[in-house]
């Protein structure tokens, strides 16, 4: 692939932001590359340079005729429509799932919000003695919907990890 054509592609996903390898596993070769989203779409038009990249991708492994899975960290969510997702019915042995993970501006409102709520614990038991009652209270107070979407947030982290693991040593 030439310069000319990676410039040409990177202004097809958001940031600019081309396929790059990230990761090589040393014993089975699966390669993991990052990007971001495409401007198009399943509903979108398609869009030829990023195809022929990821082909380019496709191919450079040690088996060309290997599944390619398309990892996205995003929830599933139809009111996108299909936008920012590449249509499988033009990238040959690829398979498309969801993670469910949400955006990194989500995740870090979520951990302020818990930070906050250890502040407010410590503050709230500060002169308390340390013994099996105040200890109980402090999980009762820390039991908040904040610390159980960050609970689920990283649940949904170790999931994705997992399954990238998985894949990487197939």
């Amino acid at each position: 692939i030439t310069d000319e054509q990676l410039l040409n592609a990177k202004n097809l996903r958001n940031e600019d932001r081309i396929p790059i390898l990230s990761f090589l596993h040393p014993e089975t070769f699966a390669a993991i590359c990052r990007s971001s989203q495409l401007f198009v779409g399943f509903h979108g038009p398609r869009n030829s340079m990023d195809e022929y990249l990821f082909n380019c991708i496709q191919r450079g492994g040690l088996n060309p005729n290997a599944s390619v899975y398309i990892l996205d960290c995003r929830p599933q969510n139809p009111s996108r429509g299909g936008r920012g997702c590449e249509n499988l019915k033009y990238y040959s042995n690829c398979e498309y799932e969801y993670l469910g993970i949400q955006s990194i501006k989500k995740m870090r409102t979520k951990i302020q919000a818990v930070w906050e709520l250890v502040r407010e614990c410590q503050a709230m038991f500060a002169g308390y003695t340390r013994n099996e009652q105040t200890t109980v209270a402090i999980i009762d107070a820390l039991r908040d919907n904040r610390t159980l979407e960050w609970v689920t947030y990283i649940q949904k982290i170790i999931r994705g990890s997992r399954r990238v693991l998985q894949l990487v040593q197939q």
